[in-house]
Protein backbone atom coordinates (compact mmCIF):
# COMPACT_ATOMS: atom_id res chain seq x y z
CA UNK A 1 0.00 0.00 0.00
CA UNK A 2 1.07 3.56 -0.42
CA UNK A 3 2.49 6.12 1.96
CA UNK A 4 0.54 8.72 -0.01
CA UNK A 5 -2.64 6.74 -0.50
CA UNK A 6 -5.04 8.56 1.78
CA UNK A 7 -7.86 9.53 -0.56
CA UNK A 8 -6.62 8.95 -4.08
CA UNK A 9 -6.16 5.47 -5.50
CA UNK A 10 -2.60 4.42 -6.28
CA UNK A 11 -2.03 2.33 -9.41
CA UNK A 12 1.22 0.77 -10.60
CA UNK A 13 2.05 -0.65 -14.03
CA UNK A 14 4.81 -3.04 -15.07
CA UNK A 15 5.87 -3.19 -18.72
CA UNK A 16 8.35 -6.04 -19.28
CA UNK A 17 9.76 -5.38 -22.74
CA UNK A 18 12.62 -6.71 -24.83
CA UNK A 19 14.73 -3.58 -24.35
CA UNK A 20 13.48 -2.15 -21.05
CA UNK A 21 11.55 -2.94 -17.90
CA UNK A 22 9.37 0.02 -16.92
CA UNK A 23 7.48 0.57 -13.67
CA UNK A 24 5.18 3.60 -13.39
CA UNK A 25 3.42 4.75 -10.21
CA UNK A 26 0.41 7.04 -10.47
CA UNK A 27 -2.60 8.19 -8.53
CA UNK A 28 -6.14 8.60 -9.75
CA UNK A 29 -7.31 12.07 -8.81
CA UNK A 30 -10.47 14.01 -9.59
CA UNK A 31 -8.47 15.82 -12.27
CA UNK A 32 -7.24 12.56 -13.83
CA UNK A 33 -4.22 10.31 -13.69
CA UNK A 34 -1.08 11.87 -12.19
CA UNK A 35 2.27 10.11 -12.48
CA UNK A 36 4.23 10.17 -9.22
CA UNK A 37 7.35 8.42 -10.41
CA UNK A 38 8.81 5.70 -12.58
CA UNK A 39 11.76 3.35 -12.75
CA UNK A 40 13.33 1.99 -15.92
CA UNK A 41 16.03 -0.65 -16.35
CA UNK A 42 17.60 -2.39 -19.37
CA UNK A 43 15.88 -5.69 -20.11
CA UNK A 44 18.48 -8.41 -20.61
CA UNK A 45 16.31 -11.43 -19.89
CA UNK A 46 13.50 -10.97 -22.43
CA UNK A 47 13.48 -11.61 -26.17
CA UNK A 48 10.49 -10.87 -28.40
CA UNK A 49 8.30 -10.48 -25.33
CA UNK A 50 9.25 -13.85 -23.81
CA UNK A 51 11.29 -14.39 -20.65
CA UNK A 52 14.46 -16.28 -21.65
CA UNK A 53 16.57 -15.57 -18.54
CA UNK A 54 14.49 -15.38 -15.36
CA UNK A 55 17.25 -14.18 -13.01
CA UNK A 56 18.03 -11.22 -15.28
CA UNK A 57 14.33 -10.43 -15.59
CA UNK A 58 13.82 -10.56 -11.82
CA UNK A 59 16.85 -8.33 -11.31
CA UNK A 60 15.57 -5.73 -13.78
CA UNK A 61 12.05 -5.73 -12.29
CA UNK A 62 13.43 -5.35 -8.77
CA UNK A 63 15.66 -2.41 -9.71
CA UNK A 64 12.89 -0.65 -11.64
CA UNK A 65 10.48 -1.13 -8.73
CA UNK A 66 13.07 0.18 -6.27
CA UNK A 67 13.64 3.33 -8.33
CA UNK A 68 9.92 3.95 -8.91
CA UNK A 69 9.21 3.46 -5.22
CA UNK A 70 11.98 5.85 -4.19
CA UNK A 71 10.94 8.60 -6.62
CA UNK A 72 7.22 8.33 -5.87
CA UNK A 73 7.54 7.68 -2.12
CA UNK A 74 5.16 4.75 -2.54
CA UNK A 75 5.66 1.19 -1.35
CA UNK A 76 4.88 -1.06 -4.31
CA UNK A 77 3.13 -4.36 -3.62
CA UNK A 78 0.67 -4.80 -6.49
CA UNK A 79 1.27 -4.22 -10.20
CA UNK A 80 -0.74 -4.43 -13.40
CA UNK A 81 1.38 -6.39 -15.87
CA UNK A 82 1.44 -6.11 -19.65
CA UNK A 83 1.93 -9.15 -21.83
CA UNK A 84 2.78 -9.63 -25.49
CA UNK A 85 5.11 -11.70 -27.63
CA UNK A 86 5.15 -13.95 -30.64
CA UNK A 87 3.33 -16.61 -28.58
CA UNK A 88 0.15 -14.49 -28.51
CA UNK A 89 -2.69 -15.55 -30.82
CA UNK A 90 -6.21 -14.30 -31.35
CA UNK A 91 -9.41 -15.01 -33.23
CA UNK A 92 -12.97 -13.75 -33.47
CA UNK A 93 -15.72 -15.94 -32.02
CA UNK A 94 -19.46 -15.97 -31.30
CA UNK A 95 -21.57 -17.02 -28.31
CA UNK A 96 -25.31 -17.59 -27.86
CA UNK A 97 -27.41 -18.18 -24.70
CA UNK A 98 -31.00 -17.88 -23.53
CA UNK A 99 -31.69 -14.84 -21.36
CA UNK A 100 -32.49 -16.09 -17.86
CA UNK A 101 -35.40 -13.85 -16.84
CA UNK A 102 -36.10 -12.01 -20.11
CA UNK A 103 -33.90 -9.16 -18.87
CA UNK A 104 -30.15 -9.22 -19.46
CA UNK A 105 -28.07 -9.19 -16.27
CA UNK A 106 -24.34 -9.51 -15.65
CA UNK A 107 -24.60 -13.27 -15.34
CA UNK A 108 -26.15 -13.50 -18.83
CA UNK A 109 -23.25 -11.47 -20.24
CA UNK A 110 -20.73 -13.71 -18.49
CA UNK A 111 -22.47 -16.81 -19.79
CA UNK A 112 -22.56 -15.63 -23.39
CA UNK A 113 -18.87 -14.66 -23.26
CA UNK A 114 -18.06 -18.04 -21.71
CA UNK A 115 -19.94 -19.61 -24.61
CA UNK A 116 -17.91 -17.50 -27.06
CA UNK A 117 -14.68 -18.80 -25.55
CA UNK A 118 -15.69 -22.42 -26.13
CA UNK A 119 -13.19 -22.79 -28.95
CA UNK A 120 -10.51 -25.33 -29.73
CA UNK A 121 -7.02 -24.08 -28.93
CA UNK A 122 -3.67 -25.91 -28.73
CA UNK A 123 -2.93 -27.72 -25.46
CA UNK A 124 -0.09 -25.32 -24.63
CA UNK A 125 -2.30 -22.21 -24.96
CA UNK A 126 -4.52 -20.47 -22.40
CA UNK A 127 -7.23 -17.87 -22.93
CA UNK A 128 -6.17 -14.45 -21.63
CA UNK A 129 -9.04 -12.20 -22.72
CA UNK A 130 -12.52 -12.50 -24.15
CA UNK A 131 -13.23 -9.01 -25.49
CA UNK A 132 -16.80 -8.24 -26.61
CA UNK A 133 -17.23 -6.57 -29.98
CA UNK A 134 -21.02 -6.37 -30.10
CA UNK A 135 -24.15 -7.99 -28.69
CA UNK A 136 -27.37 -9.13 -30.34
CA UNK A 137 -30.75 -9.56 -28.63
CA UNK A 138 -33.43 -11.31 -30.67
CA UNK A 139 -31.82 -10.23 -33.96
CA UNK A 140 -31.36 -6.59 -32.82
CA UNK A 141 -27.75 -6.22 -33.86
CA UNK A 142 -24.74 -4.15 -32.80
CA UNK A 143 -25.78 -3.38 -29.25
CA UNK A 144 -22.90 -1.91 -27.26
CA UNK A 145 -24.44 -2.40 -23.83
CA UNK A 146 -27.12 -5.11 -23.46
CA UNK A 147 -27.36 -4.87 -19.65
CA UNK A 148 -30.98 -4.35 -18.55
CA UNK A 149 -32.46 -4.88 -22.00
CA UNK A 150 -35.33 -7.32 -22.54
CA UNK A 151 -35.42 -10.33 -24.84
CA UNK A 152 -35.18 -14.09 -25.13
CA UNK A 153 -31.81 -14.81 -26.77
CA UNK A 154 -28.49 -13.03 -26.20
CA UNK A 155 -25.65 -13.39 -28.69
CA UNK A 156 -22.14 -11.95 -28.56
CA UNK A 157 -19.33 -11.41 -31.00
CA UNK A 158 -15.98 -11.43 -29.21
CA UNK A 159 -12.24 -11.22 -29.81
CA UNK A 160 -10.52 -14.09 -28.00
CA UNK A 161 -6.85 -13.68 -27.08
CA UNK A 162 -4.68 -16.65 -26.11
CA UNK A 163 -1.09 -17.01 -24.96
CA UNK A 164 1.46 -19.75 -24.39
CA UNK A 165 0.97 -21.24 -20.90
CA UNK A 166 4.68 -21.47 -20.13
CA UNK A 167 5.38 -17.92 -21.30
CA UNK A 168 2.64 -16.56 -19.05
CA UNK A 169 3.79 -18.64 -16.08
CA UNK A 170 7.33 -17.32 -16.48
CA UNK A 171 6.13 -13.71 -16.46
CA UNK A 172 3.97 -14.21 -13.38
CA UNK A 173 6.73 -16.15 -11.60
CA UNK A 174 9.22 -13.35 -12.32
CA UNK A 175 6.80 -10.85 -10.78
CA UNK A 176 6.08 -13.05 -7.75
CA UNK A 177 9.79 -13.64 -7.14
CA UNK A 178 10.17 -9.88 -6.67
CA UNK A 179 7.65 -9.97 -3.83
CA UNK A 180 4.93 -8.44 -5.97
CA UNK A 181 1.35 -9.42 -6.73
CA UNK A 182 0.11 -9.29 -10.31
CA UNK A 183 -3.36 -7.78 -10.05
CA UNK A 184 -4.01 -8.13 -13.78
CA UNK A 185 -2.34 -9.42 -16.91
CA UNK A 186 -3.36 -7.24 -19.84
CA UNK A 187 -2.55 -7.61 -23.52
CA UNK A 188 -0.11 -4.80 -24.32
CA UNK A 189 -1.82 -3.64 -27.55
CA UNK A 190 -5.02 -3.27 -25.53
CA UNK A 191 -3.20 -1.13 -22.97
CA UNK A 192 -1.44 0.94 -25.63
CA UNK A 193 -4.78 1.61 -27.33
CA UNK A 194 -6.16 2.96 -24.05
CA UNK A 195 -3.30 5.44 -23.94
CA UNK A 196 -2.97 6.35 -27.63
CA UNK A 197 -6.28 6.13 -29.47
CA UNK A 198 -9.30 8.40 -29.46
CA UNK A 199 -12.88 7.15 -29.40
CA UNK A 200 -13.46 8.67 -32.85
CA UNK A 201 -10.51 6.74 -34.28
CA UNK A 202 -11.76 3.46 -32.82
CA UNK A 203 -15.25 4.10 -34.16
CA UNK A 204 -14.08 5.06 -37.65
CA UNK A 205 -11.52 2.25 -37.92
CA UNK A 206 -7.85 2.49 -37.00
CA UNK A 207 -4.71 0.39 -36.82
CA UNK A 208 -2.35 0.87 -33.87
CA UNK A 209 1.25 -0.19 -34.48
CA UNK A 210 3.39 -0.57 -31.38
CA UNK A 211 6.95 -0.95 -32.66
CA UNK A 212 9.20 -2.08 -29.85
CA UNK A 213 12.68 -3.49 -29.76
CA UNK A 214 11.83 -7.16 -30.25
CA UNK A 215 8.29 -7.23 -31.64
CA UNK A 216 5.74 -5.14 -33.51
CA UNK A 217 2.19 -5.35 -32.14
CA UNK A 218 -0.69 -4.86 -34.56
CA UNK A 219 -4.17 -4.06 -33.29
CA UNK A 220 -7.18 -3.02 -35.36
CA UNK A 221 -10.31 -1.33 -34.03
CA UNK A 222 -13.52 -1.00 -36.05
CA UNK A 223 -16.86 0.37 -34.81
CA UNK A 224 -15.30 0.99 -31.41
CA UNK A 225 -14.18 -2.60 -30.81
CA UNK A 226 -10.97 -4.55 -31.25
CA UNK A 227 -11.31 -6.92 -34.19
CA UNK A 228 -7.75 -8.01 -34.96
CA UNK A 229 -4.43 -8.45 -33.17
CA UNK A 230 -1.15 -9.90 -34.35
CA UNK A 231 2.49 -9.88 -33.30
CA UNK A 232 5.35 -9.68 -35.81
CA UNK A 233 8.91 -10.77 -34.87
CA UNK A 234 10.49 -7.78 -36.65
CA UNK A 235 11.03 -4.49 -34.84
CA UNK A 236 13.48 -1.78 -33.84
CA UNK A 237 16.15 -4.10 -32.50
CA UNK A 238 16.80 -5.35 -36.02
CA UNK A 239 17.53 -1.78 -37.11
CA UNK A 240 20.36 -1.67 -34.59
CA UNK A 241 21.61 -5.06 -35.79
CA UNK A 242 21.63 -3.74 -39.36
CA UNK A 243 23.78 -0.78 -38.33
CA UNK A 244 26.21 -3.04 -36.48
CA UNK A 245 26.84 -5.12 -39.61
CA UNK A 246 26.64 -2.28 -42.13
CA UNK A 247 29.23 -0.12 -40.38
CA UNK A 248 31.20 -2.76 -38.43
CA UNK A 249 30.61 -1.09 -35.10
CA UNK A 250 29.50 -2.15 -31.64
CA UNK A 251 25.88 -2.55 -30.60
CA UNK A 252 26.27 0.35 -28.17
CA UNK A 253 27.63 2.65 -30.89
CA UNK A 254 24.91 1.54 -33.30
CA UNK A 255 22.25 2.49 -30.76
CA UNK A 256 23.81 5.93 -30.36
CA UNK A 257 23.92 6.38 -34.15
CA UNK A 258 20.27 5.43 -34.45
CA UNK A 259 19.04 7.66 -31.63
CA UNK A 260 21.19 10.74 -32.36
CA UNK A 261 21.32 10.75 -36.16
CA UNK A 262 18.74 8.22 -37.34
CA UNK A 263 16.05 8.89 -39.93
CA UNK A 264 13.63 6.36 -41.43
CA UNK A 265 13.26 8.19 -44.76
CA UNK A 266 16.49 8.92 -46.63
CA UNK A 267 14.95 11.52 -48.96
CA UNK A 268 14.47 13.82 -45.96
CA UNK A 269 18.26 14.16 -45.68
CA UNK A 270 19.02 17.01 -48.08
CA UNK A 271 22.74 17.52 -47.54
CA UNK A 272 25.85 15.38 -47.36
CA UNK A 273 26.50 16.00 -43.66
CA UNK A 274 29.15 13.63 -42.31
CA UNK A 275 29.04 11.78 -39.01
CA UNK A 276 31.62 9.55 -37.37
CA UNK A 277 31.33 5.94 -36.26
CA UNK A 278 33.87 3.92 -34.32
CA UNK A 279 35.10 0.76 -36.06
CA UNK A 280 34.78 -2.28 -33.83
CA UNK A 281 38.15 -3.86 -34.66
CA UNK A 282 40.65 -1.00 -34.34
CA UNK A 283 38.63 1.71 -32.57
CA UNK A 284 39.32 4.16 -35.39
CA UNK A 285 36.67 6.71 -36.31
CA UNK A 286 35.25 6.35 -39.83
CA UNK A 287 33.13 8.92 -41.61
CA UNK A 288 29.81 8.30 -43.33
CA UNK A 289 27.00 10.51 -44.54
CA UNK A 290 23.74 10.81 -42.64
CA UNK A 291 21.97 9.83 -45.85
CA UNK A 292 23.88 6.53 -45.99
CA UNK A 293 22.83 5.87 -42.39
CA UNK A 294 19.22 6.71 -43.26
CA UNK A 295 19.22 4.34 -46.24
CA UNK A 296 20.12 1.40 -43.99
CA UNK A 297 17.47 2.38 -41.44
CA UNK A 298 14.79 2.98 -44.08
CA UNK A 299 15.24 -0.49 -45.56
CA UNK A 300 14.29 -2.17 -42.29
CA UNK A 301 11.34 0.13 -41.53
CA UNK A 302 10.11 -0.45 -45.07
CA UNK A 303 10.16 -4.19 -44.34
CA UNK A 304 8.24 -3.72 -41.08
CA UNK A 305 5.52 -1.54 -42.62
CA UNK A 306 5.19 -3.77 -45.68
CA UNK A 307 4.74 -6.82 -43.43
CA UNK A 308 2.02 -4.98 -41.50
CA UNK A 309 0.29 -3.93 -44.72
CA UNK A 310 0.36 -7.54 -45.95
CA UNK A 311 -1.16 -8.69 -42.64
CA UNK A 312 -3.97 -6.14 -42.88
CA UNK A 313 -4.70 -7.09 -46.48
CA UNK A 314 -4.59 -10.83 -45.76
CA UNK A 315 -7.10 -10.49 -42.91
CA UNK A 316 -9.41 -8.09 -44.74
CA UNK A 317 -8.85 -4.96 -42.65
CA UNK A 318 -6.88 -2.73 -45.02
CA UNK A 319 -10.02 -1.02 -46.35
CA UNK A 320 -11.66 -0.70 -42.91
CA UNK A 321 -9.15 1.61 -41.21
CA UNK A 322 -10.45 4.96 -42.44
CA UNK A 323 -8.77 6.81 -39.56
CA UNK A 324 -5.44 5.41 -40.71
CA UNK A 325 -2.41 4.31 -38.71
CA UNK A 326 -1.25 5.39 -35.26
CA UNK A 327 2.39 4.68 -34.42
CA UNK A 328 3.70 4.11 -30.91
CA UNK A 329 6.51 2.26 -29.15
CA UNK A 330 10.11 3.30 -28.70
CA UNK A 331 11.15 2.37 -32.24
CA UNK A 332 8.43 4.60 -33.72
CA UNK A 333 10.10 7.64 -32.19
CA UNK A 334 12.55 8.25 -35.02
CA UNK A 335 12.57 11.04 -37.60
CA UNK A 336 10.78 10.24 -40.84
CA UNK A 337 8.93 7.21 -39.48
CA UNK A 338 5.41 8.56 -40.01
CA UNK A 339 6.29 9.93 -43.48
CA UNK A 340 7.58 6.54 -44.61
CA UNK A 341 4.50 4.83 -43.19
CA UNK A 342 2.21 7.24 -45.06
CA UNK A 343 3.93 6.44 -48.34
CA UNK A 344 3.55 2.68 -47.80
CA UNK A 345 0.02 2.51 -46.37
CA UNK A 346 -1.35 5.43 -48.43
CA UNK A 347 -3.35 6.43 -45.36
CA UNK A 348 -3.08 9.14 -42.70
CA UNK A 349 -0.43 8.35 -40.09
CA UNK A 350 0.28 10.03 -36.77
CA UNK A 351 2.72 9.47 -33.92
CA UNK A 352 0.87 8.75 -30.68
CA UNK A 353 1.07 10.93 -27.60
CA UNK A 354 -0.02 9.53 -24.27
CA UNK A 355 -3.26 11.14 -23.18
CA UNK A 356 -5.08 11.84 -19.94
CA UNK A 357 -1.95 11.97 -17.76
CA UNK A 358 0.10 14.58 -15.98
CA UNK A 359 3.36 13.91 -14.28
CA UNK A 360 6.98 14.48 -13.56
CA UNK A 361 8.40 15.40 -16.95
CA UNK A 362 8.00 15.12 -20.69
CA UNK A 363 9.19 11.50 -20.67
CA UNK A 364 5.71 10.23 -19.94
CA UNK A 365 4.45 11.42 -23.34
CA UNK A 366 7.22 9.49 -25.11
CA UNK A 367 5.82 6.65 -27.28
CA UNK A 368 7.97 4.13 -25.39
CA UNK A 369 5.80 4.81 -22.32
CA UNK A 370 2.50 4.06 -24.09
CA UNK A 371 2.01 0.55 -22.70
CA UNK A 372 2.93 1.58 -19.16
CA UNK A 373 0.57 4.56 -19.22
CA UNK A 374 -2.16 2.47 -20.85
CA UNK A 375 -1.92 -0.17 -18.12
CA UNK A 376 -2.48 2.57 -15.53
CA UNK A 377 -5.51 3.91 -17.41
CA UNK A 378 -6.91 0.41 -17.76
CA UNK A 379 -6.39 -0.32 -14.07
CA UNK A 380 -8.15 2.88 -13.16
CA UNK A 381 -11.19 1.77 -15.18
CA UNK A 382 -11.36 -1.82 -13.96
CA UNK A 383 -14.99 -1.55 -12.86
CA UNK A 384 -15.94 -0.57 -16.40
CA UNK A 385 -13.87 -3.36 -17.92
CA UNK A 386 -14.53 -6.09 -15.34
CA UNK A 387 -16.88 -8.01 -17.62
CA UNK A 388 -14.51 -7.73 -20.54
CA UNK A 389 -11.43 -9.16 -18.82
CA UNK A 390 -13.09 -11.83 -16.74
CA UNK A 391 -10.62 -14.56 -17.75
CA UNK A 392 -7.68 -12.79 -16.15
CA UNK A 393 -8.16 -13.35 -12.45
CA UNK A 394 -9.00 -17.01 -13.05
CA UNK A 395 -5.71 -17.39 -14.90
CA UNK A 396 -3.67 -15.60 -12.23
CA UNK A 397 -5.16 -17.87 -9.56
CA UNK A 398 -4.19 -20.91 -11.64
CA UNK A 399 -0.62 -19.67 -12.01
CA UNK A 400 -0.31 -18.98 -8.29
CA UNK A 401 -1.54 -22.50 -7.54
CA UNK A 402 1.06 -23.88 -9.95
CA UNK A 403 3.83 -21.79 -8.36
CA UNK A 404 2.89 -23.00 -4.88
CA UNK A 405 4.26 -26.44 -5.74
CA UNK A 406 7.82 -25.04 -5.95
Amino acid sequence: MSKKNKQNEIVVSLDIGSSKVLVIVAENTEEGLRVLGYGMEPSLGVKQGVVVHMDETIKAISKAVETASLVSDVRIDVVSVGISGTHISSLNSKGRVSISHNEVDKDDIRRVLTNAEAITIPANQEILHVLPQSFIIDSKTNLDEPLGMHGDVLEAKAHVVTGDSSAIKNIVKSVEQCGLKASDIILEPLAAAESCLTKDEKDLGVCLLDIGSGITNISVFVNGSIVHTNVLPIAGGLVTDDLVYAFTTSYKNAEVLKKQHGCALAELIKDEELIEVEHISDGQMRKLTKRTLAEVIEARYDEIFTAVKDDLKLNGYESLISAGIVLTGGAANIDGCSYLAESIFNKPVRLAQNKSVTGLDNMIVNPSFSVGIGLLLFEGKQEKHSLFLFKQNNWIDKVKKWLSHF
